[in-house]
């Protein structure tokens, strides 16, 4: 199926063109999570959170705040994709002043989840956010790539 045939009949999940994105097999989930939930729910697909490339962010054609696969988990300011690929802080894909890891009641540390936000821009946040997200399955044919039609 294509995906004319999935957008409409539910929106809580689309098959998403690539021609939005630049990537095929993207699964828009219309539902909001925290972040590891979204992640989480992308890997019993048989994907992962999608994060997308820096340079596909200043063309993308959706106006929509969303999680990317980026966190610093592992060690404080160093933002990894799900495949272990970094993201550098100095990158102009963050918004100003970003990445800053806003602490929350003084505690240091705080935001370690990205988000793009709707101008195309990345910034930190608390991972218990509620936010849409993407995943991207590498073989729709996997019978966990699900849609709720």
């Amino acid at each position: 199926r294509d995906y004319n045939s999935y957008h409409g009949a539910n929106k809580r999940e689309v098959l998403w063109p690539a021609t939005r994105t630049g990537v095929e097999n993207l699964v828009w989930v219309d539902v909001a999570r925290s972040w590891p939930e979204a992640r989480d729910e992308c890997v019993a697909r048989g994907g992962w959170l999608w994060a997308p490339k820096l340079a596909n962010l200043r063309k993308e054609q959706l106006n929509q705040q969303y999680w990317t696969g980026w966190n610093d988990f592992q060690q404080e300011g160093v933002f990894l994709d799900m495949s272990g690929k970094t993201l550098q802080p100095n990158s102009k894909a963050w918004a100003d002043e970003e990445p800053n890891d806003s602490p929350d009641r003084n505690t240091p540390g705080d935001e370690n989840c990205v988000e793009k936000r709707t101008d195309n821009k990345l910034n930190d946040l608390k991972c218990d956010r509620q936010l849409k997200f993407f995943c991207q399955i590498d073989d729709p044919t996997n019978p966990l790539f699900k849609y709720r039609t």
